[in-house]
């Protein structure tokens, strides 16, 4: 009785074996579903150790925005960068963002959950988490790099001024 899967066994060419020995093909075949092939990811939840050019000491920040968002109860204004790496312009603007919140921080006018800087590639993830704080008008919308604005009292503010330190910090402080 042959198979539909049963082969003759053949050298190459096409020309058939002497002895005709049979080759059975059927393999079983394995169905996992997709909800089983997706990979865990734990995110870590561990606090990070940031040093800035101006301070001594090491400041201490959790990296998820969601802790630090939960946590927070202040009605100050948050401070946001939404930045790529690759980006030109924001390689240009970051070293002058970084001495605007060394500053901030310094002078305790901001702490470290009311500046948030987002990279284009946890975009996705991160920004519904902070578009639950703009109450008032249109959420967060990035059309360019880099983004930045000022989340106050529910609404956000987009800021498009001077990319300096000095023009950065003026801004920050201007309620």
């Amino acid at each position: 009785m042959k198979f539909l899967f049963d082969k003759i066994k053949t050298k190459k060419g096409g020309k058939k074996l002497k002895n005709k020995t049979k080759i059975n093909t059927k393999k079983k075949i394995n169905i996992k579903s997709k909800k089983n092939n997706k990979k865990k990811v734990k995110k870590n939840k561990t606090p990070k150790k940031v040093l800035f050019k101006n301070l001594n000491e090491p400041v201490y920040y959790e990296k998820t925005l969601e802790t630090n968002l939960e946590k927070d109860t202040s009605k100050k204004p948050k401070l946001v960068l939404i930045y790529a790496e690759w980006c030109s312009h924001c390689q240009a603007m970051k070293p002058n963002w970084d001495e605007m919140k060394s500053g901030l921080l310094n002078d305790n006018i901001y702490n470290t959950n009311d500046i948030i800087e987002i990279e284009s590639n946890e975009q996705e993830e991160e920004l519904p988490k902070i578009n639950h704080l703009v109450t008032n008008g249109p959420k967060i919308n990035v059309n360019g790099y880099p983004t930045m604005g000022k989340i106050v009292e529910g609404g956000f503010k987009q800021y498009i001024g001077g990319r300096t330190t000095v023009d950065l910090l003026n801004w920050a402080k201007a309620n």
